[in-house]
């Protein structure tokens, strides 16, 4: 038996496009090329492999920074800037790796950040190249680890923290995928069930272990991210902080 060909880049940036609908709709922000069409590197387009190391981390967050007070709270800064990042990137990345075993590659230097006018991730283009993604979600943990750690070091967010946002945006994009196309529901289970496994193969600690806890009809983080050190933003709908005693119960 032949291997399955590789699926053409603007098909999987297409099947993203028809099957992200309802919410996800917004969050169609990834494309995918080839690797020679990636664009050049720019002052808002910048290979993601700059993400490992710290120096350039913090500078990306300085440039954040520069929109907001001087003296607004890094930690707070950081936080939003991490939760663009993850959110623009991750929930069209999974899809597109779970759900229609996309040729990912899994090296940022193949990928190409876009900032918007105020220095945050807006959207992504990411080569379809070898070596590339695994269909497991588990396996995203090697790639994402240090790009966590380098925002940890460049703003001292905690990792907790920001694992806790991976995760968040995770869960969600994946479980409205699942909503939106339930003929994709049995290809995602396994990927939803990580977030319900407290370690993982061989023996260590899972960091996308129960980012939101389901209460009644909310859906609540388990971690604050920070954003209340932001006084135009104050807590999120679905803080730990305002709904602690639901939480407990």
């Amino acid at each position: 038996m032949q291997p399955a060909r590789p699926i053409p880049p603007d098909q999987i940036t297409l099947m993203l496009e028809q099957r992200m609908t309802g919410y996800l709709s917004g969050c169609r922000t990834v494309r995918f090329c080839t690797p020679e069409d990636l664009p050049d590197h720019s002052d808002t387009c910048i290979p993601a492999c700059h993400l490992l190391d710290p120096a350039a981390v913090s500078a990306l967050i300085d440039r954040y920074a520069a929109t907001h007070s001087e003296g607004t709270d890094r930690r707070g800064l950081a936080s939003i800037w991490a939760q663009y990042f993850f959110g623009v990137l991750l929930p069209p990345l999974a899809i597109a790796v779970l759900t229609a075993d996309a040729d990912a590659a899994a090296d940022p230097a193949l990928w190409r950040m876009h900032l918007s006018e105020t220095a945050l991730p807006e959207r992504f283009d990411i080569a379809v190249a070898t070596p590339a993604f695994a269909t497991d979600l588990a396996a995203f943990e090697a790639v994402i680890a240090p790009l966590v750690e380098n925002l940890h070091k460049a703003s001292r967010l905690s990792r907790r923290v920001l694992w806790n946002s991976v995760g968040n945006v995770l869960e969600w994009g994946l479980t409205e995928q699942a909503k939106e196309a339930p003929a994709l529901a049995a290809r995602l289970r396994p990927a939803l069930d990580l977030f319900a496994q407290e370690r993982l193969p061989p023996d260590h600690p899972n960091p996308l272990y129960r980012p939101v806890a389901y209460v009644e009809d909310q859906r609540i983080r388990t971690v604050c991210c920070l954003r209340n050190r932001l006084p135009e933003l104050g807590n999120c709908s679905n803080c730990p902080l305002t709904h602690a005693d639901r939480l407990k119960g």
